[in-house]
């Protein structure tokens, strides 16, 4: 039976570290973007089978980084061919400077039969960007902030919002049943 994982954020690129800033502010242990690179392709290979989706829901490719290096060919089509799953990428900020295929914006969805009113983008429901890739009462899967936090109850709106990003989950793609359980766990406790 097929699966599905989430996750977000991976900002490949190649040569030296391209973005300071993000692997200062997102905490990244990885000595190279190479090796970045690596370790989340073999994430969504260990993990994901090639009758399986993962959804990963924005900032694929750090922006105006989609080339790779010179004379390889180690842009967003070169990673995703090696990806066994099927690769479904939301559109993040990033992904409006690069040439990552983005098949939507955001997405509605369902973890399991026990959480029907599921939301899918790449900015949580706090931010302007967010406005109409959401309900009212969604829990809200997104990316955008990092290693900031894992969830965030979105109070105005009454929505659970819930970090898939690579920063948060170990470098890992997580699995739909890892964010059933997990949010099973964060209801219970609010």
């Amino acid at each position: 039976m097929a699966k599905r994982f989430f996750t977000a954020d991976f900002h490949l690129c190649s040569g030296v570290l391209c973005d300071p800033e993000i692997m200062k502010n997102a905490v990244r242990p990885f000595s190279s973007s190479e090796e970045m690179n690596a370790a989340y392709l073999a994430s969504c290979n260990r993990l994901a089978g090639t009758d399986d989706v993962i959804i990963h829901v924005g900032d694929l490719f750090q922006r105006g980084k989609d080339q790779g290096q010179e004379g390889s060919r180690s842009g967003p089509s070169s990673f995703l061919r090696k990806i066994k799953a099927t690769f479904v990428n939301v559109r993040g900020n990033h992904d409006a400077a690069n040439r990552v295929k983005s098949v939507c914006d955001s997405m509605r969805t369902r973890l399991g039969k026990k959480f029907v009113d599921v939301s899918v983008g790449h900015y949580p429901t706090t931010s302007p960007e967010a406005e109409g890739s959401f309900r009212p009462g969604d829990i809200h899967l997104c990316g955008h902030v990092h290693g900031k936090w894992k969830h965030m109850i979105d109070y105005q709106n009454s929505c659970l919002n819930v970090n898939v990003g690579v920063d948060v989950w170990g470098h890992q793609i997580v699995s739909e049943d890892e964010l059933i359980d997990y949010i099973a766990k964060v209801l219970a406790k609010d």
